[in-house]
């Protein structure tokens, strides 16, 4: 993301501040945003998810469709395009109008298509100077560049279903995703940046620990595993067990209707919160509130995770939005406020449609019976 918003940032540095520069700035964030619902690591809340819903064993041993990498793609990927496209054709007609090829009948603004085409060519050849300046991929490109994509072939087949995962191969351990994170991790403290190491010469390896203390993001790390720390206190406490037991009234109402009220509910709260503090939060309650009403663990905190990366409103909401709401010459709260509130409400309901649809197909939440029904009430639908 970072790379992604220093070009973008870049290239509107040569246009004068007005609506385009400030679309393309939200355009950015809102992306960063949408696109890191895809892939289990491409935020905080999507971790946290995982990392709860393991303690949950809600495979059963194999039973059910577990939370994979593989299977988060599969479900997520889908609605990440869905609303990416719905964003893109809002953002566009939003700050610069409805295009020519839109408009039947009338007379076309030559001056406006004139003006189009000369921008066009020089961000064309903005990007072709900067692309001739990067050079050739050197060693140390390759190497982490094949690196990274082991370990997302090792995440992806780690236990794929449709065969044999590796993770079977290795007995009396237990393989997670991490396992294959760290593995890669090690091998880039290993392999030298430079094929002069090969013959005779000296060179370091293709990251260091210097670099790792200079560069990571601690504040996200202290904040994440603080996050971590509260939401078991709140189990371990039983907070999480009391406050599901209190919501246990709305065992009345079809299960469909809670998903869209917790939905909903999440997209406000994350738009005042940090949404990986939300996640933490939120997420204990809702595995304690599935097990009350016997609804499946991922039918509510699914949709509700990434429910908490829809934050479009807000610069507090994501990280992405609080950069795009440093960096933006001029930009207004309230820019945000009237731009990402649609978005707000279209990305939950794409994802509410697809998660009562094709989530059902693929988790088959009908059909989940926990292991331990001891306390569980009946629910609609």
């Amino acid at each position: 993301m970072s790379h992604v918003l220093k070009t973008q940032l870049f290239l509107i540095s040569y246009c004068p501040y007005g609506r385009f520069t400030k679309g393309m700035v939200l355009s950015v964030a809102y992306a960063s945003n949408i696109g890191g619902t895809g892939f289990l690591t491409g935020s905080g809340p999507n971790i946290i998810l995982k990392s709860r819903i393991q303690e949950e064993d809600i495979s059963q041993g194999g039973k059910y469709t577990d939370l994979t990498f593989a299977t988060w793609m599969a479900f997520n990927i889908p609605g990440m395009l869905l609303n990416v496209i719905i964003a893109w054709i809002y953002l566009t007609l939003v700050f610069f109008g409805r295009p020519n090829w839109l408009k039947f009948g009338g007379k076309k603004d030559s001056v406006a298509i004139a003006r189009n085409e000369k921008n066009h060519d020089n961000v064309m050849k903005l990007l072709q100077r900067k692309y001739q300046e990067l050079g050739p991929m050197t060693f140390h490109e390759k190497g982490v560049a094949i690196l990274f994509a082991t370990v997302v072939m090792l995440w992806l087949f780690r236990d794929p279903r449709f065969i044999k995962g590796w993770a079977e191969y290795v007995e009396y351990v237990d393989v997670g995703d991490s396992t294959a994170a760290m593995f890669v991790v090690l091998f880039l403290f290993i392999i030298p940046n430079s094929m002069s190491f090969f013959s005779g010469g000296t060179s370091k390896a293709l990251m260091d620990w210097k670099y790792v203390q200079d560069n990571l993001p601690w504040g996200i790390v202290l904040l994440m595993g603080g996050g971590f720390a509260l939401s078991d206190a709140a189990s371990v406490s039983g907070l999480s067990p009391w406050i599901g037991d209190q919501l246990n009234g709305l065992q009345h109402l079809d299960k469909s209707v809670i998903l869209i009220v917790v939905m909903m509910m999440t997209a406000f709260i994350t738009e005042i919160a940090s949404n990986t503090a939300c996640a933490n939060v939120i997420i204990p309650i809702l595995l304690s509130l599935s097990k009350n009403l016997n609804i499946h663990p991922l039918y509510l905190t699914l949709p509700a995770t990434v429910t908490c990366s829809y934050a479009f409103m807000l610069p507090v909401a994501t990280p992405p939005n609080a950069i795009v709401f440093g960096a933006g010459k001029n930009m207004k709260i309230m820019d945000m406020v009237k731009t990402g509130l649609f978005l707000n409400f279209s990305c939950v309901i794409v994802l509410f449609l697809l998660n009562i649809t094709y989530g059902n197909l693929l988790f088959d939440y009908s059909n989940y019976v926990y292991a331990n029904p001891a306390n569980i009430s009946s629910i609609h639908g």
